[in-house]
Order: C-alpha cells, then structure tokens, then sequence
C-alpha cells in the first residue's frame, strides 16, 4: 500500500466493532506516537469515500484526544494534488 509519506497505519481501526486486538493496539500505538498528549493535532485518512477514517476519528474523540483532523480526500486527493505518495506497512509490522 501507499500512503502520505510519514503517516502510521493502523488498518481495521476505523471498523464500526473492532476484532479482537485491534483496539489495544491502536489505543497504544496512539498513545506512543503523542507522547500521551491528547492535545496534538491528528491527522485520520484513508481513500476517498472511505468512511473507516471517519469511524477512527469518531474513535480518538471519544478517547479523549481534541484535536483530531479528518481528511476526507484521503490519499487519492492527495495524489490528485500530485503529490507523493510512499510505501507504508501498519504500525508496528503486523496488524493484531
């Protein structure tokens, strides 16, 4: 997959019930990559017309996190913009 150069993935974390592992992973992996800081500006994407990134926005608001942007273009927009794209693999290597 590619993805906006410097984003973490974490697939199947914006599904409306999430699969066992899923969401201590994300919690986690969100948790590390602010420093705990629920105050830090989160950008969520995904495809566009892909309401997964909306869920997980949905998702970090209700963890507490206030400053949660949510690109709705997601990576197709940003190519269309003709920017570039990288090669991604979800957080941490493998999805739980």
């Amino acid at each position: 997959r590619r993805s906006i150069s410097g984003a973490h993935w974490f697939p199947e974390s914006g599904r409306g019930m999430l699969a066992p592992g899923i969401e201590p992973w994300f919690v986690e992996g969100i948790a590390r990559l602010t420093c705990g800081r629920r105050d830090r500006p989160i950008v969520v994407f995904c495809l566009a017309d892909c309401w997964m990134s909306w869920n997980a926005a949905r998702r970090l608001r209700g963890l507490g996190y206030r400053n949660i942007w949510w690109l709705a273009e997601g990576t197709d927009g940003w190519r269309d913009l003709g920017l570039p794209l990288a090669p991604i693999v979800p957080e941490g290597g493998v999805i739980p």
